[in-house]
């Protein structure tokens, strides 16, 4: 009697802690996915939101263009806009890692990269961790990329994005000037030992100056390693996003091809900047409302032809700046 007693006792005990264990794991399998619910959306709420987000590709010692952007079109920032400066760190001598710092510490808008060697040669591995970085850290509807020799004309792309919601507005949009026939590199600095598709680039949007809306960018950062990356990172992000469903919008107010067009007042976007042009386009539409003191043409323009083969695409003519 008394082992049977002992044997009532255990399996009595043993029955508790299985129903304990069981309802403590129905009560987990209730409360766990609200928690984990919430800990997404937090993860969500603490990223940025912005309208609009710049990321500027400079080099680490490049303080001068940083200063002249800072003291121009950069000025024109509001809440809807943010902007960084993008370096990679990895590298440098402890002089430049000091001057950065203490950039950083004074403006609080330098995106910078330990892990990154910074280079010609890297720009289209900085493009892909940027907007990586992008996707990850920040919420923002618009993306766009420019150098540290660009104006921009803030309050235009601004005008644009917002108001002409049909035309900048797609689901994916691809925004920028576009070349259709550029023949490979087959030497010099920027000859491509990799490019195995074609005897010219794919369309691309050069890049002196681009906008991505947000679809593309998460598209891009969830998938860029997997890509093969070109030397040239304007021409690789045309072939990134070759096979999606996009509009490409070309658009002629962007002066950023291989050398500037002049200047004309038109002009929303323009490439190839010195820090005294800069500081000249400033103070014209400051005093007057207009971009150029004076407007001049240095070679015509052309208007992208999507009905044709891309090497018949972009024929100049004297009515395009």
């Amino acid at each position: 009697m008394s082992l049977k007693r002992q044997l009532k006792a255990i399996l009595k005990n043993w029955v508790f802690r299985l129903t304990i264990t069981v309802v403590i794991i129905m009560a987990l399998a209730t409360i766990l996915p609200e928690k984990v619910k919430k800990m997404e959306n937090n993860s969500v709420e603490t990223k940025e939101h912005v309208f609009l987000l710049i990321l500027i590709m400079t080099g680490p010692k490049n303080s001068d263009r940083r200063q002249a952007m800072r003291e121009t079109w950069l000025q024109n920032t509001n809440e809807d806009v943010k902007h960084y400066f993008v370096i990679g760190t990895n590298g440098l001598t402890s002089e430049i890692h000091n001057e950065l710092s203490n950039e950083q510490k004074l403006y609080q808008d330098l995106l910078l990269f330990g892990q990154f060697e910074d280079g010609y040669a890297k720009l289209t591995e900085k493009l892909g961790l940027m907007l990586e970085w992008a996707h990850e850290i920040m919420k923002f509807k618009f993306m766009l990329k420019v150098d540290d020799d660009t104006f921009v004309r803030l309050d235009r792309i601004l005008d644009d994005l917002k108001n002409d919601v049909d035309k900048y507005q797609p689901q994916y949009l691809y925004w920028g000037y576009f070349y259709g026939r550029s023949h490979v590199k087959q030497s010099g600095p920027w000859k491509e030992v990799n490019w195995k598709l074609c005897d010219y680039y794919l369309p691309y949007a050069r890049g002196g100056g681009y906008v991505l809306s947000y679809n593309i960018v998460q598209y891009i950062a969830k998938n860029w390693r997997l890509f093969e990356q070109y030397l040239s990172e304007d021409v690789t992000l045309g072939a990134w996003v070759a096979p999606l469903k996009l509009t490409r919008l070309h658009d002629i107010r962007f002066d950023t091809e291989y050398k500037t067009r002049g200047c004309k007042n038109s002009f929303i976007v323009c490439h190839k900047q010195s820090i005294r042009d800069m500081k000249e386009k400033h103070r014209s539409l400051k005093e007057t409302g207009n971009l150029c003191e004076k407007e001049t043409n240095i070679f015509y323009g052309y208007n992208y032809n999507w009905s044709v083969p891309p090497s018949k695409c972009c024929l100049r003519s004297q009515s395009i700046p």
